[in-house]
């Protein structure tokens, strides 16, 4: 302040600047690390523990319908409840202790008599959330601890929760007050328009994608567009601009608009639950309105700015989201692209120019002026698309290059539904006590009107996705240079704003930036070392292992999980394209156990996959149209996707470059017993090193297998993901491995010892993560490698 008293500017700005930047490194330590001694997070372990608890809801309950059934799926799907609580008692033997903090609920059932405010006892198993298990993959622990919560609870049915006492307080009657607004809301839509149109508009209306089909969220998803279904600053951004383009036409003083625009700008992020990409948004329309009713520039970078300091504020650890970190790179993006286009117009064109275009026609000037407001409205959707690209590419690995085409046409029906639907709900509420055939009436027109344009959008998206290249999954770019990016982004929009003289620098640096892009992948494609790398993939109870050969083949054995398919599929893919491969030249199938292979299927959306490799037990040797198991299911996909399956046995090699991979089980034929018994057996040589792959073998497989002459390792992934019925003081003495690596949900006590037992060095993928053998010039090195 002393320093602006002076007119000493930039040095005010700077201390400003580096105060704010303080303050927030502070702020952010502090969100981040402190938390009371008695939260209820400090009680939790990985490992899932009994708990009984008191604790106060915080929201209404989330619904999530069961996913469709699938033959690929091992447990069947069932429809969950999640719930925000506010822990206040923790039972500790026969006594009660104050515990505090935040938890999320995940209920095995549907909780619906849940009001905010509720005292709740609730039953269940305490966790810590996952932390990151495999390279690019999620993890569940850094984004539970950046809303400030520790620990997650399963329930096994609604009945684990009992009402202690209903909320009567000031803020429990507020947010029950919430609750019912909300599902009346949700309730109008599903009452008045028809299924899919009704789940369309809960959720790009109101917030609510629960009963939204997995389907259509892939649909908005490969074409670029999944934004669209959540409430974001484009929704709010619609809501705002309701009154002030009535205003511009005439119809509105502007002042009286910008008022009714901030009123209902407000009611609408109330409505929809204070969503942080909601209230994001309105802080930034707010900061607009606020600057036009007192004179100031509309849109600026401190306005911008302004948004981000509060946000930061209100959640410092909504930075860590992918959403706030592209909400906010967009709206920088467009407005520098406002900027240029200002900049544009403020130049006055020439006597000659303004002579000839009055004596165009007015529909020919017309034209041009929409032509010219496309054009700019593309430039503007390039912009953004070019700069949230790479992160994008990073985080969710898919790029949609129809979404450019998509844009334009989306928003428009978007906004006529947004605002069409928000006039459904208005005059609905104020029609409450009319009749209900002139409450029909009044609402159809707005009914009709949103109802078409959701079912418009979701013909044009349908149609979008078919054509071909619409979109494609990509490794992405590494975290290191997204980072760099991000700060190319923020230095060339100062650059543009206060420092035009130094653009052609800003445009060098960007193409430097480019350019570091390609470093890493042709350092490793140069000089890539002459070693063998076998990655065992953490994906819970199931199997994925990664081999890599030196002369670039990759090859996977086994994948799938006991858990959802999609879920499986993703977190493999992560860590595929973590290790810098974009192409499997083989996935070998251990055995025909759901959790061995149910990722396969979106696996193949994602990667080219040179063959396929099983024993003959592994699938129908001819496929009735009745079957409907995994095994048929998966052959049918692989057929339609002209991959060849390979059939292998006891005695088969396969060569890739100077690794070695060698069946030893089972036979042609088989044994008498259950997949696990004709589990295939691989060994594979490289160097003067031995790995055995053992999928889920089990009696009489193995004693077959053991009857062989040894077969001695120096890394063994253990059978059956460590079951004690798999033998391994047995498996251990006839193959006396130096590592052995345990594929499971959970940490195997017994097993490990056996294994120790024995000589053996032993890791878990769910305490380890990702377990990596490294063979370099005949030495092995194993280790948990992120």
């Amino acid at each position: 302040l002393a320093l602006w008293k002076r007119n000493q500017n930039a040095k005010a700005c700077t201390v400003l600047l580096v105060t704010i930047a303080l303050g927030a490194a502070w702020w952010g330590a502090v969100a981040w690390r402190n938390f009371d001694v008695n939260d209820l997070g400090r009680f939790a372990r990985r490992e899932a523990s009994p708990v009984c608890f008191e604790a106060v809801a915080l929201a209404s309950p989330t619904l999530r319908p069961a996913e469709v059934s699938s033959p690929f799926r091992a447990i069947p799907p069932s429809k969950r409840t999640l719930l925000k609580v506010r822990p206040v008692r923790l039972r500790d033997g026969t006594k009660w202790r104050e515990v505090q903090g935040r938890c999320e609920l995940v209920i095995n059932g549907w909780a619906e008599e849940v009001c905010p405010g509720d005292l709740l006892r609730i039953y269940g198993q305490l966790s810590r959330p996952d932390p990151q298990l495999n390279p690019g993959g999620r993890d569940a622990a850094t984004d539970a601890r950046a809303k400030r919560e520790l620990s997650t609870v399963w329930c096994e049915s609604e009945a684990c929760l009992v009402t202690q006492e209903v909320g009567a307080d000031t803020f429990a009657l507020f947010r029950k007050g919430y609750a019912q607004i909300h599902s009346g809301a949700l309730k109008v839509f599903s009452e008045r328009f028809k299924l899919h149109e009704a789940t369309l508009a809960q959720a790009m209306i109101l917030g609510d994608r629960s009963q939204l089909p997995r389907e259509v969220i892939e649909t908005f998803r490969h074409t670029g567009m999944l934004h669209l279904v959540v409430v974001s600053g484009l929704h709010v951004g619609f809501v705002a601009l309701c009154f002030p383009l009535l205003a511009r036409f005439g119809l509105l003083p502007m002042r009286l608009a910008l008022v009714m625009s901030l009123i209902l700008v407000i009611g609408y992020v109330v409505l929809v639950g204070g969503r942080p990409p909601a209230a994001r948004a309105a802080v930034l329309a707010t900061g607009v309105s606020i600057a036009m009713l007192c004179g100031r520039s509309a849109l600026s970078a401190n306005s911008l700015a302004a948004a981000a300091v509060g946000v930061f504020i209100a959640s410092p650890g909504a930075w860590l989201g992918v959403g706030t970190q592209l909400s906010f790179l967009a709206a920088g993006t467009l407005l520098a692209v406002g900027r240029l286009l200002g900049d544009r117009r403020r130049v006055e064109p020439s006597p000659l120019d303004r002579l000839i275009d009055r004596a165009r026609p007015a529909w020919q000037r017309m034209s041009r002026r929409c032509g010219s407001h496309v054009l700019w409205a593309l430039a503007a959707t390039a912009a953004v698309l070019l700069v949230t690209g790479p992160l994008v590419a990073a985080r969710f690995h898919l790029v949609a290059p129809v979404a450019l085409f998509l844009a334009i046409p989306s928003m428009a029906l978007v906004a006529v539904s947004v605002i069409s639907g928000l006039f459904v709900l208005i005059l609905d509420a104020l029609l409450m006590f009319t009749p209900e055939v002139l409450v029909n009436f009044i609402v159809a027109l707005p009914s009709f009107i949103c109802q078409f344009s959701l079912k418009l959008l979701s013909q044009l998206l349908h149609a979008a996705r078919q054509a071909p290249g619409a979109s494609f999954y990509v490794a992405g770019p590494s975290v290191w240079w997204v980072g760099l990016w991000g700060m190319w982004i923020g230095l060339s929009l100062a650059v543009f704003s206060y420092w035009p003289r130094l653009r052609g620098v800003a445009w060098r640096l960007g193409l430097l930036v480019f350019a570091l892009a390609f470093v890493a992948p042709l350092y490793k494609t140069l000089f890539a070392p002459d070693e063998l790398r076998c990655s065992v993939i953490a994906v819970g109870h199931g199997s994925a292992t990664l081999l890599q050969a030196p002369s670039g083949a990759n090859f996977l054995c086994d994948a799938g999980s006991l858990g959802s398919p999609y879920v499986a599929a993703d977190e493999i893919a992560r860590a595929l394209w973590a290790r810098g491969v974009w192409r499997l030249d083989g996935v070998l199938l251990s055995h025909a156990d759901v959790d061995h292979y149910n990722a396969l299927p979106g696996l193949l959306e994602r990667f080219p996959i040179g063959g396929v490799w099983a024993s003959t037990q592994m699938f129908p040797r001819f496929l009735d149209p009745t079957e409907l198991t995994g095994p048929a299911e998966l052959k049918r996909l692989l057929i339609k996707e002209s991959v060849p399956i390979h059939e292998v046995k006891m005695g088969d090699r396969l060569k890739l470059g100077e690794m070695s991979i060698e069946v030893l089980h089972p036979t042609d034929i088989g044994v008498l017993g259950t997949d696990n018994a004709n589990s295939v057996v691989i060994g594979v040589e490289f160097k003067a090193c031995r790995l055995l792959l053992t999928g889920d073998l089990e009696a009489p497989g193995l004693d077959f297998l053991l009857s062989q002459e040894p077969y001695d390792c120096d890394f063994l992934l253990a059978p059956h993901h460590g079951s004690l019925g798999s033998d391994p003081p047995g498996l251990a003495s006839w193959c006396r491995p130096e590592w052995v690596a345990i594929s499971s949900g959970g940490l195997n006590l017994a097993t490990g010892l056996a294994y120790r037992l024995a000589g053996a060095q032993v890791l878990n993928t769910h305490k380890n993560g990702m377990i990596t053998a490294c063979i370099y010039q005949d030495q092995l090195t194993v280790g948990r490698h992120r």
